[in-house]
């Protein structure tokens, strides 16, 4: 779980993407929110590029930690000191 090889966060986010993953969340970075934490359907994304764009918002990819199914963790960006609610 890590962004080695073939499993980079665009790779990844495009896969579940493809499937049309219903139960899919991304976790960004978010200076805005109090937790500085943001969970995002995969639902609502589309990929242009290095960025997720939700809307009319563009998320660059760097801010990605982790995507889930269905509660669990099936991408987590090496290194990252964010950890979800489990202490996974």
């Amino acid at each position: 779980m890590g962004a080695t090889g073939k499993n980079t966060i665009r790779s990844v986010v495009k896969r579940y993407i493809y499937e049309g993953c219903q139960d899919c969340v991304v976790v960004v970075l978010d200076r805005a929110s109090p937790s500085g934490i943001r969970e995002i359907s995969l639902a609502l994304v589309k990929v242009l590029g290095d960025y997720l764009v939700i809307g009319e918002v563009l998320i660059p990819m760097h801010r990605v930690v982790e995507i889930r199914k269905g509660g669990k963790t099936v991408w987590r960006r090496k290194g990252s000191a964010y950890r979800n609610s489990s202490g996974r």
